[in-house]
């Protein structure tokens, strides 16, 4: 994970006290980008503690709360741990925490193709779980300011690119297809697979509620694109997946390539935001460049996407 809020040994151990646990191992956990995020290993089990660094207090209970729902519905996840005073969320120095399971296995990018069928069943069956009332809405979205904060980018060029697919996208505004709760953002850093090939989900940052076309096309952008271009392939592995526990309607069928496009600026945009002028970061500066060529393979190779979806299925 990110680190956002850094903690040393003695402030994690009183921390820890919080939740009953004691002599243990810590260390950071790398990679992640929206919270600081710890694992704890003690004779009780292994933990990970987060720092809710993108949180305020409703938002971390409501993580908590639709963490404890999908595992009541059998999605494969994170357990959220309880504090000895019976809270989801615990606040220190100025810090919302919250302790998880940790769930032993790797997180392996490009994620394996022969995952992605058992993907893309998984994810329908989340957007079986109701959507709790508390979720946010269309959280997943461009933000309201986006245009204003765009005419500041130092890069007007891929600004204009943005304006460019934004208005091409515009159709999805006012698409009326099934809506319901949506992970918002599978890829493989928040996939996990253990030594005996299980595989859970992980980072429900910005789960909401919003149309499940776009969780689908989300996943595509996030699993279905290797060394920066679109590979039907893979893409059909997923969507066939998806397919046999939840069939997409035609109308999603025919807005999926479209939402696929609005999938990609929206990551873009939010790649160029958070290493150019929130957390600047030389080393990554240059991802969102990744996007718009990403998104020229997309148009470039759907009907090799469609003609793979109508070839019979090879079972591997």
């Amino acid at each position: 994970m990110a680190l956002y809020t850094e903690f040393d040994a003695a402030d994690i151990s009183v921390a820890m006290r919080k939740y009953g646990v004691a002599d243990f191992r810590v260390e950071h956990l790398s990679g992640g980008m929206a919270n600081t995020s710890y694992l704890i290993s003690a004779k009780s089990g292994t933990y990970v503690l987060t720092i809710l660094d993108n949180h305020d207090a409703g938002s971390a209970d409501a993580l908590a709360r639709l963490m404890e729902r999908l595992v009541a519905n059998g999605i494969p996840t994170q357990s959220v741990i309880r504090s000895l005073s019976d809270e989801y969320v615990v606040f220190f120095k100025d810090r919302l925490l919250m302790l998880k399971t940790y769930m032993d296995g790797s997180c392996l990018d490009p994620l394996p193709e022969k995952y992605l069928a058992l993907i893309g069943g998984y994810l329908a069956k989340v957007h079986e779980v109701p959507a709790p009332g508390w979720m946010p809405i269309q959280g997943r979205r461009l933000p309201p300011d986006h245009q204003t904060r765009m005419a500041n980018f130092a890069d007007q060029e891929f600004a204009n690119w943005l304006m460019e697919n934004i208005k091409l996208t515009m159709p999805l505004a006012e698409f009326e297809g099934p809506s319901g709760l949506i992970h918002g953002d599978i890829f493989a850093d928040n996939i996990i697979v253990d030594r005996m090939n299980n595989v859970a989900i992980i980072d429900w940052e910005t789960a909401c509620n919003d149309l499940l076309v776009l969780d689908v096309a989300m996943t595509l952008v996030g699993l279905c694109r290797v060394d920066g271009k679109f590979l039907a392939g893979r893409a059909c592995e997923f969507l066939k997946g998806y397919d046999e526990c939840r069939p997409m309607s035609t109308n999603e069928k025919d807005v999926l390539q479209l939402a696929v496009i609005y999938d990609s600026v929206v990551i873009a945009y939010h790649r160029y935001l958070r290493h150019h002028v929130t957390y600047p970061d030389v080393a990554k500066q240059h991802l969102y460049l990744e996007m718009p060529k990403f998104v020229n393979s997309v148009q470039e190779r759907w009907t090799d996407l469609i003609a793979a979806l109508k070839a019979p299925r090879v079972e591997k």
